[in-house]
């Protein structure tokens, strides 16, 4: 494939250091509560980094979010950009524990564990409220046909929402 698949154990990252050691020493100590909040054991959070650090290519601990969807073979829409925004992902982590990228398409570990996990882990009716709340950024309970249509057209990239 994609280059993803394998072993990157001697790959060097941040700080020249090989993938499971800079794991181990520096990642896996600074979002452990992110990894034990979605219930990811080691192994599961070594390989969400392990992709993350392959797409990472200038090894400052942010990818671009269209460099993420070229490489895993995701369809790019109107609806990933939205979804993707820089206000979506604060708002998911508010809690100023993420210090946020200054470029916008741009997406830090913790975004990207954060994206990852969302797409992992959401049953039907999870994501289905996601989308939802996407689409009611004022938080009413409420969004009218218009959004519907501009849903459609955002998540199968149609001109058109028949």
């Amino acid at each position: 494939g994609n280059g993803i698949a394998g072993s990157s154990n001697s790959k060097r990252y941040m700080g020249g250091k090989v993938l499971p050691k800079y794991y181990k020493e520096d990642l896996l100590p600074m979002y452990q509560t992110y990894f034990n909040a979605f219930h990811l054991d080691g192994s599961h959070g070594y390989k969400i980094f392990e992709v993350f650090a392959t797409l990472d290519l200038k090894q400052n601990d942010a990818v671009n979010s269209n460099d993420c969807f070229r490489e895993i073979g995701g369809i790019e829409t109107k609806f990933t950009e939205r979804i993707l925004s820089r206000e979506i992902l604060s708002e998911i982590d508010d809690d100023g524990e993420n210090p946020k990228t200054t470029e916008p398409e741009s997406l830090s570990f913790v975004d990207f564990l954060i994206i990852v996990w969302n797409y992992c882990s959401l049953s039907y009716s999870g994501l289905a409220r996601y989308i939802f709340e996407v689409f009611d950024p004022e938080r009413l309970e409420v969004i009218e046909k218009p959004d519907v249509e501009a849903m459609y057209r955002m998540l199968f990239s149609s001109p058109q929402h028949d």
